[in-house]
């Protein structure tokens, strides 16, 4: 996925910082007109252009977030819920497209606006959260994921995703590992075939 920005800098810093540059390059234009550039053309907010593009203010992750869902039709939201940190994750298929460690509330505001798939860590927290957001009637489907399990993955991760925070990390497993979970919105065990 390449994905164009025109503003300023320190968003497009951000983004270079929330995505993954194995499947998705951002390139930064010094001309907001030139409209065929990428996948997906971003612009800051207060940017003047005669092009159809998403607008961007100072929510990044939210906002990247969304536009990126409307852009991937296989979705898979990989989530490590906690206390004080939330690990998320956007993939498609199996290659990462954006990371992101945000604080609970923040995710929760998020991830109500994503569709597709939702895999999460099986544990109160995460349990909460899919009742708190409605998860079974914002996503196509809800996993909850075995976090011990998943945990195996992580130091294969780490060495391919060297950059990500644990949480997010934990994350990636979680949603690397969803074909093995339970189904939250029909309560039964996903079978692996």
């Amino acid at each position: 996925m390449r994905i164009t920005y025109a503003g300023r800098r320190a968003i497009y810093e951000e983004l270079l910082e929330l995505t993954s540059d194995t499947i998705v390059s951002i390139e930064y234009i010094d001309d907001p007109n030139n409209c065929g550039c990428g996948d997906l053309m971003l612009l800051d907010y207060y940017i003047d252009s005669n092009c159809n593009a998403y607008r961007i203010d100072n929510d990044v992750t939210r906002k990247l977030a969304r536009f990126m869902a409307g852009e991937t039709n296989d979705l898979m939201v990989g989530a490590d819920a906690g206390s004080k940190r939330f690990g998320i994750v956007l993939m498609s298929g199996n290659e990462l497209l954006m990371h992101a460690t945000l604080t609970p509330r923040r995710a929760v505001s998020m991830l109500k606006e994503l569709r597709g798939s939702l895999a999460i860590g099986n544990n109160a927290l995460g349990r909460s959260f899919v009742r708190e957001v409605n998860a079974c009637g914002v996503f196509d489907s809800v996993t909850l994921v075995n976090e011990a399990e998943a945990a195996g993955k992580r130091d294969w991760l780490r060495d391919r995703y060297p950059s990500l925070e644990s949480d997010e990390l934990d994350a990636v497993a979680i949603a690397l590992s969803s074909a093995g979970g339970i189904d939250a919105c029909h309560r039964q065990k996903i079978k692996i075939t």
